[in-house]
């Protein structure tokens, strides 16, 4: 009864998804029928390679674990490239398999990646009291001061997206009562975002009612997902980067469900002024708690 679907789990290994690919991968656990999953196993781990996007990590590596209980050294010369990959999560997995397989160790000797440009003082400088303007559909408009301070990495990648159109027209796929939202995937789930991963901006910033945070799966490995914080939540400070916090239209964070959509996110320059002094006090001043 376990494995009467695995042909079907077999053909979801041909979608562009992460998620579904990746779920897949899981599904065929144990499969009695390797001669069928492995050539799909190695080719969705091809195509998923080539995209060459940090945030394919997920179902790369669930492919990978498959492919190495299903496989042998007979596949090891389709593997071995892997040991070179960019992401050294699979160049190490990669590494693992192969040792496994043949007895003999092996080594991850990952590629270096070029990073994206880091933004200069004058583009830091320009969203000093900039902020996120939401537009949802059908709800209202709330508005998130970046705190640039705190978070100017974090804060730069979102308005960059957010100017470039990035999130218009995506959702929030993901609503928790007495948590927060989530949004801002291209594939509505967890498992799909931007290209590029980000390093966390962990600093002094709370988790209060109304913090806007990037969405993570592991240390620097957000990927431009937000959410918002619709209670205090402290258990969460100091792990997740906070980069903005509502100061206008909680009501409408309130009022998310899941499915809403994002019509458009702005960037509206000079929008709030924030002393100097005092800045973690000034991203909660606005009556959002």
């Amino acid at each position: 009864v376990k494995h009467e679907a695995d042909a079907v789990y077999v053909a979801a290994l041909g979608a562009a998804d992460n998620q579904l690919a990746m779920t897949a991968a899981r599904a065929l656990d144990g499969t009695p029928d390797a001669a069928a999953a492995l050539p799909a196993l190695l080719g969705a781990l091809a195509r998923f390679t080539q995209t060459d996007s940090d945030t394919a990590r997920d179902p790369r590596t669930a492919l990978l674990e498959r492919v190495g209980q299903l496989g042998s050294k007979a596949q090891a010369v389709e593997l071995r490239p892997y040991l070179s990959d960019r992401d050294p999560r699979v160049a190490e997995l990669a590494a693992k398999i192969l040792s496994d397989w043949t007895g003999e160790p092996h080594r991850a000797s990952p590629a270096l990646r070029r990073i994206d440009p880091v933004p200069d003082e004058q583009e830091l400088a320009g969203l000093d009291g900039a902020a996120l303007r939401v537009h949802m559909k059908g709800l209202g408009v709330f508005d998130a001061v970046l705190i640039v301070d705190e978070a100017p990495l974090s804060c730069a990648r979102v308005a960059r997206l957010a100017a470039a159109g990035y999130y218009d027209g995506l959702t929030f796929h993901r609503v928790v009562p007495n948590f927060l939202i989530q949004g801002g995937s291209p594939g509505a789930n967890e498992f799909a975002g931007h290209d590029r991963y980000m390093r966390d901006e962990v600093g002094r910033l709370s988790h209060h009612r109304g913090a806007m945070g990037i969405s993570t799966r592991g240390r620097d490995t957000g990927d431009a997902q937000f959410y918002v914080d619709t209670v205090d939540v402290p258990r969460l400070d100091h792990d997740y980067t906070v980069f903005a916090q509502v100061t206008r239209g909680m009501e409408v964070v309130d009022a998310v469900l899941e499915g809403a959509v994002i019509e458009k996110v702005e960037v509206v320059l000079g929008a709030y002024e924030i002393p100097r002094e005092g800045r973690r006090q000034a991203t909660t001043a606005h009556g959002t708690r």
